[in-house]
Formats: structure tokens, sequence, C-alpha cells
């Protein structure tokens, strides 16, 4: 059997200087501190990034609920007008009922990105 032989682990010459071993400290020691500064930057920006994203849902759940109060109110007219057999206060409501329909459609189109076209498919070839 051949004989094993001992993998030394790395390290720099003993014939260096301990001039020359600061050297080599002073080079291995930046790259550290390089590689913590980019640790750091990556933290710094994903934390602004969830703090956009903690915006944006506070913002919507602002939206949800106004949209949830506008249609609770509209329903409460709505019935009270009908309680009240008041045929011009009915299309008033119903025509308040269309017009916010129309703005919130326009907000979900304007803010929703649209679907990937299908991929064409070719003409079937002449018999």
């Amino acid at each position: 059997m051949a004989k094993r032989q001992k993998k030394k682990k790395a390290s720099a010459p003993q014939s260096l200087s301990p001039q020359q071993w600061f050297q080599v400290l002073n080079v291995r020691l930046a790259r550290i501190e390089a590689k913590i500064n980019a640790i750091r930057n990556g933290e710094t920006k994903t934390m602004a990034t969830l703090d956009d994203i903690r915006t944006a849902v506070a913002s919507e759940t602002n939206t949800v609920n106004a949209v949830t109060t506008l249609l609770q109110s509209l329903s409460q007219q709505l019935k009270d007008a009908l309680a009240s057999e008041d045929p011009a206060a009915i299309q008033s409501l119903v025509d308040q009922i269309n017009q916010n329909a129309n703005v919130l459609a326009n907000a979900v189109a304007a803010n929703t990105t649209p679907a990937p076209a299908a991929p064409a498919t070719p003409a079937p070839a002449p018999a």
C-alpha cells in the first residue's frame, strides 16, 4: 500500500518577517472588512424594500377599508330609499353606484399588469 501523505494546513511560510506578516494580515483584514460592508449594504437595501412593502400594504389596507365603508353606506342608503319607495332617490343611488363602480374599475385596470399574450397558433397546412 502506498503511504498516504498528510496534507499540511495552508499557512504563510515561516520565513516571513514580522513586517511582511503585518502586510499579509492587513490585506486579509481589508478583505474581511469589505465583505462585512457588502453584507451591511445588502441588509440596508433589504430593509428599505421591506419598509416600502409595509407602506404599500398599509396604503392598500386603507383603500380597502374606505371602499368597504363606501359600499356599506351605499347599501344603507339604498335600503332607506327602497323603504321610502322614492323612485328619484333610488335612481340617484343607482347612478352613484354606477359612477363609483366605473371609478373602481378604472383604478383596478390602471394598476393591473396585463396578462401575457397567448402564443399564436400556426394556421393548418393546406391539404
